[in-house]
């Protein structure tokens, strides 16, 4: 008799162990044995549900083996992986790999006061979270993020996509707020402040705090904030961002405070950015910038070619600077009712040390909204496009920091790809402004010309190609770059459509030249 209910306890037991963890192994939710060399293998949704289950688990190694649709859990059903609530605390502190595979329709509608909320609720200090995507999230809480709600530890080769959403603050596409370290990470979709006066929004991160580092990032997400700190990257941060960038739309319709805040890169900086940039369309009131709202660290090599539109201390780079800005520049397009640069809005008690702006492209806007400064130096499209301007500045295009890309191109950063260079047929046919000939037709026949002279180097005729190029078409578009201004044979009318068409000609040239030596 006692051993008939020593067997039934066992299988009870057995039957709770499969109920909590979805597996269906004896005694143990995963194969494998939970260490660096042999991690538990996370196959299913089950197996996913079962990390959250028990916090024993959350200092272990795992390995995803599969993809992974997680639209079976909703609303708070998902086991989050890691906690923090300021009363108790567990973060998770183990490994998670995974292994290059993606987790899609992650789902959390959490209470809108709660805390740190995402796949992962908490990482700690020695949590590590690599190569793992997630697909179309859906979250909403306190203190979010697609991957996690805080960050301690180190993620790595990790992004999100989807919509995370929240009323109270610090939401992020990948983390809430993160303290430790994002490498190589990155986010889409869109991150939305979903009440009046949420602050910190941001499209890959809502706060970097002061022993936060996010290096080799980017974020194309739409990013809608209605309080102070909103940035396409970071809302706010007091850590350090390197080598990284946004490209989408950040907008603040901030009625809380006289100030947003808002950046193409981040809101506010109290730390340090370095070697980054931003082209995201950025729209606010108070304190608005192409790559940062209010600087109040240091901003070295970057720039921003964006656009930027509000109402007050408006800047192509930055809305209010109040330190260090050294080696940036910007070609951002901006609009706003005072205080308007386009490279800073207000200067504030801010430093300078041979940054630039295009003067020429905007040239009823000066560089610096509220003055100007002799370090802060406006240059003609032209010089701007060529690299002697920055290293008689003491930029550094050898470390390397800063480059130049073929073709006619602003200065870029040592770890960007180089676009593919425009042909001279791409830039007449598809980027230049008709407004810029003598008249509409012209276009047509200057495009007839190229092809003419194509046609000649496919059949071999060089000698032909290199005469029409140097007196027929050449000679239409060099006035600005001879006598500084368009002369009376010039069909481009404009030094700035001459400036996209001239140096492209003289590369055809000197490559008709070499066919023939």
């Amino acid at each position: 008799m006692k051993s008939t209910l020593s067997w039934t306890k066992a299988l009870v037991l057995l039957a709770v162990v499969v109920c909590v963890f979805g597996g269906t192994v004896f005694g143990q939710p995963w194969d494998g044995n939970g260490v660096e060399g042999d991690p538990y293998l996370i196959y299913d949704a089950n197996d996913m549900q079962a990390i959250g289950a028990d916090a024993n688990y959350w200092d272990a190694h795992f390995k995803l083996m599969a993809d992974i649709d997680l639209s079976a859990y909703t609303g708070t059903s998902f086991n989050m992986i890691g906690k923090y609530d300021y009363t108790r605390e567990k973060g998770f502190e183990g490994t998670f790999d995974g292994n290059e595979h993606i987790i899609s329709s992650l789902s959390i509608d959490a209470p809108v006061n709660s805390t740190y909320r995402g796949l992962f609720g908490y990482i700690g200090s020695t949590g590590e979270v690599k190569n793992l995507g997630l697909g179309d999230v859906n979250v909403m809480g306190g203190r979010i993020g697609g991957l996690a709600g805080r960050n301690d530890g180190e993620i790595y080769n990790c992004w999100t996509s989807g919509l995370v959403q929240s009323g109270w603050s610090k939401l992020g596409g990948l983390v809430g707020v993160n303290y430790g370290l994002l490498d190589y990470c990155h986010s889409a979709g869109e991150v939305i402040a979903r009440a009046d006066c949420v602050p910190d929004v941001g499209g890959l991160v809502g706060e970097n705090a002061h022993t936060g580092t996010i290096s080799n990032c980017h974020s194309t997400c739409y990013v809608l904030g209605t309080d102070v700190y909103v940035g396409g990257l970071v809302g706010r941060s007091s850590g350090l961002i390197t080598r990284s960038y946004s490209t989408g739309t950040v907008i603040c319709t901030n009625d809380c405070y006289e100030a947003d805040l808002t950046g193409g890169l981040t809101g506010r900086n109290n730390s340090i950015i370095r070697e980054s940039f931003s082209t995201s369309t950025v729209s606010g009131k108070y304190r608005v910038g192409g790559l940062v709202g209010e600087n109040l660290g240091t901003i070295a090599n970057c720039y921003s070619v964006g656009s930027v539109s509000g109402d007050e201390q408006i800047g192509g780079l930055v809305g209010r600077n109040c330190e260090i800005i050294d080696y940036c520049y910007s070609k951002a397009s901006v609009s706003g009712n005072s205080e308007v640069g386009i490279l800073v809005g207000d200067s504030w008690t801010g430093t300078y040390n041979s940054c630039f702006w295009d003067a020429e492209l905007y040239p009823d806007i000066n560089g610096i909204g509220d003055g100007s400064d002799p370090n802060a130096i406006g240059e003609s499209t032209a010089n701007m496009q060529t690299a002697s301007t920055f290293t008689d500045a003491g930029w550094d295009f050898n470390t390397p920091i800063w480059k130049m890309c073929n073709g006619p191109n602003y200065p870029q950063l040592w770890w960007e790809e180089c676009p593919e260079a425009a042909t001279l047929l791409d830039v007449v046919s598809t980027m230049l402004d008709p407004n810029n000939l003598k008249n509409s037709n012209m276009k047509n026949a200057l495009i007839n010309k190229i092809n003419a002279v194509l046609q000649m180097i496919d059949e071999g005729q060089y000698e032909g190609a290199l005469n029409k190029l140097e007196n027929d078409i050449l000679a239409k578009t060099d006035g600005c770059a001879e006598t500084g201004e368009p002369d009376k044979n010039d069909w481009i009318i404009t030094c700035e459509g001459q400036n996209q068409v001239y140096p492209l000609i003289m590369e055809t040239i000197e490559y008709v030249r070499s066919l023939m030596e």
